[in-house]
């Protein structure tokens, strides 16, 4: 199918529920006209088998067929919608555009990537900690990172910590969730995290 509009660009914000990208659809309109008739034509034939079998001029197996077709053609009917409403790409969450993949007017095929967004209205920091920090840290608490590329501190609050630690460097593993709902900060900035108990 052919893209037929980009609605967000590279680096743009979104919604959830805002249009991405919309791709034509007359393929599976087709599809689902089509899909309609057999429908029409099988609940018809089904009608007919299951007042001939009342009146004992057809068999019980003509009248399961009959049923069996028509839920044929239901299926087909739903899955032809389906492919419809797909042609229309929403937003899951709110977010930003990272990658746009593909022009408009460009033919795509099924499966393929036609954009990568990500959700950063929460980031997540990884950072490695000394080993004497270990006892001190605890989810929930909060944390100081100062950002590099905007020069500015951020607050934050521990997310995860690593259940093990690593012999070689005597240090182990944290994470920590910043919000981001005003957007300033951008996936891959690098920073220095502060913890009350290493400044001592």
């Amino acid at each position: 199918t052919v893209v037929l509009e980009i609605s967000r660009e590279f680096g743009e914000a979104f919604s959830r529920g805002d249009v991405l990208m919309t791709l034509d659809d007359e393929r599976f309109r087709l599809r689902r006209n089509r899909a309609g008739a057999q429908v029409a034509a099988a609940s018809k034939a089904y009608n007919v088998n299951s007042e001939l079998f009342d009146k004992d001029s057809a068999s019980m197996l003509e009248v399961e067929e009959a049923r069996a077709a028509l839920g044929v053609a239901n299926a087909e009917y739903a899955m032809a919608e389906k492919d419809m409403e797909s042609c229309v790409i929403t937003a899951p969450f709110d977010g930003r555009v990272n990658r746009v993949l593909v022009n408009e007017y460009e033919t795509v095929q099924e499966g393929q990537q036609l954009l990568d967004v990500v959700d950063d209205s929460v980031l997540r920091v990884k950072t490695l900690l000394p080993s004497r920090a270990f006892r001190s840290v605890s989810v929930g608490m909060e944390v100081r990172i100062r950002v590099n590329e905007i020069d500015a501190e951020v607050v934050g609050s521990v997310s995860h910590i690593s259940a093990t630690m690593d012999p070689a460097s005597s240090t182990f593993e944290i994470y920590a969730e910043v919000d981001n709902a005003e957007g300033t900060l951008r996936s891959g900035m690098t920073g220095t995290l502060s913890l009350p108990m290493l400044e001592q």
